[in-house]
């Protein structure tokens, strides 16, 4: 039986619902009768914000325009951050900053806005509505052909609208290079509930699900290592295409000669069998140097010893078999991935594919790409990676490392399909 106590509050709560909705599509029809479209809106404001020469005050009264403008305004923000993510390369004012950051910063501060603003008057969201203002956001952020840093604010506005939604519908999408990291971790915890519930071989089959769609390092690196405490190791050098195999010379001074010069030997045609004279050090010659199965990186200093303010190079051959290459192509399609400390430039077929030469870096996999083309037959790699002199006292950030990771794959990220020079 229904109070008149809990009905009146029930009339009270439909009644702020209502005046909510009124509100927004107020806003909405305000927008369209004064010739502005949410489109158009949110276009002035990310043309006003690139402009430096634009007044703070305009910059705000564009961005209150936006915001009043509601949760219509959510998708149109989203593609507009989209576009600026994807444009040619980004312009660089006088003060270092990158306009196209700025401009994003805009728009994702204007879709926040609304969120708070439309959740504090109390509009409900349903994500399960592919139609509404929180399934276009949904659809967005599902969208793999949209960039990923844009999805990443459309998942936040997500979960803001509906806390956890983002779990359910991320769940499985261990092929989304966007997200395949997330969907591993639930599996992950959802391998680890099965277990303690005595059904290891569904976890197994779980985690071998997301082992055969990832194409994310990180992620195959935990799957391996959970997979092999299951009985059922993996080689994650073979499944993320990495060259763990490689012929190294050095080191030699970073003096200009074989250090700083790039139209020196052995850029051109390195002869495997030659010596190089190094000053006090001697004459070198090329080494075999090989990447343990799990590890990322290889350490050039077992091979080169424990130097600094030195080069290395390093020479691998990529065979393609002619079957590999779609009978309408002459090249194969790839992607170099290189990580490096400190610095690296990598060449394919005596071309510079890759340079980061020009500051010091901690290694990190896969932080630089070129996108490449494999000939049929023989395909030469050459390295060059330096490492920095060391600066008095400690090591800042740990011990002085000297190491490079470096994976080919295909456009879409996944292995190729010929081995790659590995590790036995």
């Amino acid at each position: 039986m229904v109070t008149e106590v809990s009905a009146a509050r029930l009339q009270r709560s439909l009644l702020m619902l209502a005046c909510c909705c009124l509100l927004q599509n107020h806003l909405h029809v305000f927008a369209q009768e004064s010739g502005i479209t949410t489109t158009d809106a949110v276009i002035h404001l990310r043309d006003l914000t690139s402009r430096k020469e634009v007044d703070i005050k305009s910059r705000q009264e564009a961005f209150r325009t936006v915001v009043q403008g509601g949760v219509f305004n959510l998708l149109p923000l989203l593609q507009q951050i989209d576009k600026l993510l994807v444009s040619a390369t980004p312009v660089v004012d006088k003060m270092g900053d990158d306009t196209a950051s700025v401009q994003i910063q805009w728009l994702k501060s204007a879709g926040d806005e609304i969120l708070t603003n439309a959740l504090r008057q109390g509009i409900k969201f349903s994500v399960d509505d592919p139609a509404s203002v929180a399934g276009t956001v949904v659809g967005f952020m599902l969208d793999s052909n949209r960039s990923a840093d844009a999805r990443k604010i459309a998942q936040e506005w997500c979960e803001l609208i509906q806390p956890d939604s983002t779990r359910q519908l991320l769940k499985g999408r261990f092929s989304d290079p966007c997200f395949s990291e997330l969907a591993t971790e639930l599996a992950l915890e959802e391998a680890s509930h099965l277990e303690k519930e005595g059904k290891v071989t569904q976890a197994t089959e779980l985690l071998l699900d997301a082992w055969n769609s990832n194409t994310n390092p990180e992620a195959i690196q935990t799957l391996a290592k959970r997979l092999g405490e299951y009985g059922h190791p993996q080689k994650t050098h073979q499944k993320l295409g990495m060259i763990t195999q490689w012929s190294v010379l050095g080191p030699f001074p970073q003096d200009g000669s074989m250090g700083l010069s790039s139209r020196q030997q052995p850029i051109e045609s390195p002869s495997l069998g030659q010596k190089y004279p190094v000053g006090d050090r001697g004459e070198i010659s090329w080494q075999n140097a090989f990447q343990k199965d799990g590890e990322n990186f290889l350490d050039i200093k077992k091979t080169c010893g424990d130097v600094d303010d030195s080069v290395a190079w390093l020479h691998a051959v990529i065979e393609v078999p002619r079957e590999a290459i779609p009978a309408d192509q002459k090249t194969l399609p790839a992607t170099i991935l290189a990580g490096a400390d400190d610095t690296i430039e990598v060449w394919l077929n005596e071309k510079k594919v890759i340079d980061a030469s020009w500051f010091f870096q901690r290694p990190r996999l896969d932080k630089h790409r070129a996108f490449v083309e494999l000939l049929p037959g023989t395909n030469e790699l050459i390295l060059r990676v330096c490492e920095a002199k060391k600066p008095p006292g400690p090591p800042a950030g740990g011990p002085q490392r000297w190491q490079v990771g470096l994976r080919v794959v295909g456009r879409d990220g996944k292995p190729l399909s010929f081995p790659l020079p590995q590790a036995r």
